[in-house]
C-alpha cells in the first residue's frame, strides 16, 4: 500500500490536492533518470533538461513527481538531495522519508520522521511512534534466542512506552522524546 500523499500546512484541497497534476512535466524523460546516479550527474541530469543549474524547487518538483509515479528508488535520490540544500522545506524531508518507508527502510525513514518532528512537523509524531514499535518488534524477533538481551529489551520497550505516554507535543521536551527513542 502506498503511502498517503503529502501534505503541507496551506496545501489546496480538490481533485489535485494530493499533488497530481493534469499537466505534462517538463522533465519528460523520467527514464533517463537513474536510481544509482552520483551527485554530480544528477545535477548535470537537470542542467540538461532545464538549461541552467537546478535550484531546490526543481529537485523536490521531480522528487515529488517520482514518488507519485511509484518510483521510489528515485525520488529517493532527489530528496536526499533536496534537505540537503538551502531553501529546503520540511515537506521535502517528510516526503523523503515516506520513500524509505516505501522502500522497507524502516530505521532510516524513522530517522527522517523524527527529523521532521524536530522541525516542528508534528503530523509526523505517529509515524515515529508506529515506526519506533515496529523496529522493536522486529528486533525482538531477531533475538529469540537470547533471553538475557530479550530482558532488556523490554524493559527500553516499557520506559520508551512510557516515555511517550507522558509526553506532550509541545516542541520544548520533542527532542528528549526522540532521544529516549
Amino acid at each position: 500500500m502506498p503511502p498517503p500523499p503529502l501534505r503541507t500546512a496551506g496545501a489546496p484541497t480538490g481533485p489535485n490536492a494530493g499533488g497530481t497534476s493534469t499537466h505534462a512535466s517538463e522533465y519528460a524523460d523520467f527514464e533517463s533518470f537513474s536510481p544509482i546516479m552520483t551527485r554530480d550527474e544528477m545535477l548535470d541530469w537537470f542542467s540538461r533538461r532545464l538549461g541552467r543549474a537546478a535550484d531546490a524547487a526543481d529537485v523536490f518538483k521531480v522528487g515529488k513527481e517520482f514518488y507519485q509515479l511509484g518510483a521510489y528508488s528515485r525520488a529517493l535520490v532527489c530528496l536526499q538531495h533536496y534537505v540537503a540544500l538551502p531553501g529546503a522545506i520540511t515537506a521535502g524531508r517528510h516526503l523523503l522519508a515516506y520513500c524509505y518507508l516505501s522502500l522497507g527502510e524502516l530505521e532510516n525513514a524513522l530517522i527522517e520522521f523524527k527529523a521532521c518532528v524536530l522541525e516542528n512537523f508534528h503530523e509526523d509524531w505517529q509515524m515515529v511512534v508506529e515506526l519506533a514499535i515496529e523496529i522493536e518488534e522486529a528486533r525482538r524477533q531477531q533475538t529469540t534466542n537470547n533471553p538475557r538481551h530479550l530482558m532488556n529489551q523490554d524493559m527500553l520497550a516499557a520506559a520508551t512506552a512510557a516515555d511517550v505516554a507522558n509526553m506532550s507535543l509541545d516542541s520544548s521536551n520533542a527532542s528528549n522524546v526522540l532521544a529516549a527513542m
